[in-house]
């Protein structure tokens, strides 16, 4: 299991009209299938105006070099008197679902949130 935030430090590796989110947006648009019928397939630009954004980070579950999960920690907006966070996007495939990898996702994923002095998590 590898667990890893995409985001644009990912950019550099567009080399000669190649590029390295072809196969993340498969993965990400089956992934948005198993999470709501509604949910509208994405393309590469809008992955990465996505992963652009500031205060968002799109984490991938990884499992045998395929990606199985995401969860998109939104962190954000900050008072003078609170810091929030927030998990979006939060899914696994539906054939890995009850292997517990959904827990030790989203443990990661608060523990992630608590890293970024977050303490409010909603």
């Amino acid at each position: 299991m590898k667990i890893y935030c995409l985001n644009n430090k990912h950019l550099r590796e567009f080399n000669y009209g190649y590029s390295p989110f072809r196969e993340i947006v498969t993965a990400i648009n089956c992934l948005l299938k198993d999470l709501s019928d509604r949910a509208t397939p994405i393309d590469e630009l809008t992955l990465v105006r996505l992963i652009c954004q500031d205060g968002l980070r799109l984490y991938l579950l990884e499992v045998d070099r395929k990606i199985v999960g995401m969860g998109t920690l939104c962190v954000g907006p900050e008072t003078l008197m609170k810091k929030e966070a927030r998990i979006e996007d939060f899914v696994i495939l539906e054939a890995l679902r009850g292997r517990g990898l959904g827990m030790a996702f989203g443990q990661y994923l608060i523990k992630s949130t608590k890293e970024k002095k977050s303490p409010r998590l909603s």
